[in-house]
C-alpha cells in the first residue's frame, strides 16, 4: 500500500475539490473579465506577480519585488527564456549536476553550452569541484535534488554562494519542482541568504497549489 506518493507529474485528483474549482472558474469568465482571453503582460499579470512575491516573503524568506518575478510556462520555456541572453553574455562553460532529466539536458545541448558534471554527496554536489571549475555559472536543484532527492545542505548553500560572490560568474541558477515539507523542516532558498545580484530561482508550484491552498 502507498501512503505517500511523491511521484513527480501527478497530482491528488481524488483531493481536488473540482466543485469548487468550477465555481471559481465561474467567478472568473463573465463578460466584464474578457481581457483574461487576450494576450497579458509578457512578463506575467502584474497582480500575480504581486502574489507571488507575497507567498515567496512568507513560505521562503525570500525579499524580492513583482518586477523581479517572470511568469513562465513551465521549466524548460523558463530556462530556454534564461539561457538566450546567458548566451549573448558569451556564456558558454557551465557547470551542472551528473544527474539531470532529459528535458534540461536537451536545452544544454540546443545552446551548446560546455556543461561539465558536478557529483553528488548525501548532502548534495560537491562544492570543491565548483571551485575548481572555473566556470562562468552553475546550475543546481538545491531542494531536491532530481531523481536521487538529495537536499543541498545549508553549509555548502552558503560555500556555493560564497565561490559566486568571489569569482564572480555571469549568474547562478537555482531550480526546484516544489516545495518539499520534511521533518527537518524547510531550507530557505539560497536567494533568501543572499541580496546579491546574479542568482535566479526557477520555481514550478502549480500542482502543490491546487492541493494545498483552501478554497472558498
Amino acid at each position: 500500500m502507498v501512503l505517500y506518493d511523491v511521484g513527480c507529474g501527478s497530482g491528488d485528483l481524488e483531493s481536488l475539490p473540482f466543485a469548487k474549482w468550477r465555481k471559481l472558474m465561474n467567478r472568473c469568465l463573465l463578460i466584464e473579465n474578457s481581457r483574461l482571453l487576450l494576450y497579458g503582460d509578457l512578463q506575467g499579470e502584474p497582480k500575480v506577480c504581486v502574489e507571488i512575491v507575497t507567498y515567496l516573503h512568507q513560505v521562503r524568506g525570500v525579499r524580492c519585488s513583482p518586477e523581479q518575478i517572470v511568469v513562465g510556462t513551465g521549466t524548460y520555456h523558463s530556462l530556454d527564456l534564461l539561457f538566450q541572453p546567458l548566451k549573448k553574455k558569451d556564456v558558454t562553460c557551465m557547470v551542472v549536476e551528473a544527474s539531470i532529466n532529459d528535458g534540461v539536458k536537451a536545452l544544454f545541448e540546443q545552446f551548446r553550452f560546455d556543461s561539465r558534471p558536478l557529483w553528488l554527496e548525501s548532502d548534495g554536489l560537491r562544492i570543491e569541484e565548483v571551485y575548481a571549475s572555473k566556470a562562468q555559472a552553475v546550475y543546481v536543484t538545491p531542494s531536491h535534488q532530481f531523481p536521487f532527492g538529495v537536499t543541498l545542505s545549508v553549509n555548502k548553500r552558503i560555500k556555493l554562494l560564497n565561490w559566486t560572490r568571489n569569482s564572480k560568474p555571469t549568474s547562478l541558477k537555482m531550480t526546484t519542482t516544489a516545495n518539499f515539507v520534511t521533518t527537518v523542516g524547510q531550507f530557505h532558498r539560497c536567494k533568501a541568504l543572499t541580496m546579491m545580484d546574479g542568482l535566479f530561482t526557477l520555481a514550478s508550484f502549480p500542482k502543490h497549489c491546487v492541493q494545498k491552498y483552501d478554497f472558498f
